[in-house]
């Protein structure tokens, strides 16, 4: 499952910050961010073993090369619209 934290902050507040409080700010952003993504990881195994116990089965080990080749039809399709070295960067990402 995705998960996404985003602190978003007035540039000119931020920038009339100390870099002591901005420091402290982003301190506690990240230490909230980090038992945030503990206790989504924690739901995620709970769901998950809900859904194995309701009789889902989950695909662990994808064929990876399949998977590219079956959406190389999607990659076509954008590649003009987007551009090559976009739709590579995101057929990079791991």
């Amino acid at each position: 499952m995705h998960n996404f934290e985003v602190l978003a902050a007035n540039k000119a507040w931020w920038d009339s910050l100390s870099e002591a409080d901005q420091a402290i700010i982003d301190q506690a952003f990240r230490a909230g961010t980090e038992a945030h993504r503990n206790a989504i990881a924690e739901m995620d195994q709970y769901f998950k073993q809900d859904l194995l116990d309701s009789g889902m089965v989950f695909n662990e080990t994808p064929d990876y090369d399949a998977f590219l080749k079956s959406v190389q039809v999607v990659y076509d399709k954008w590649t003009p619209i987007f551009g090559k070295d976009l739709l590579d960067g995101i057929k990079n990402i791991k």
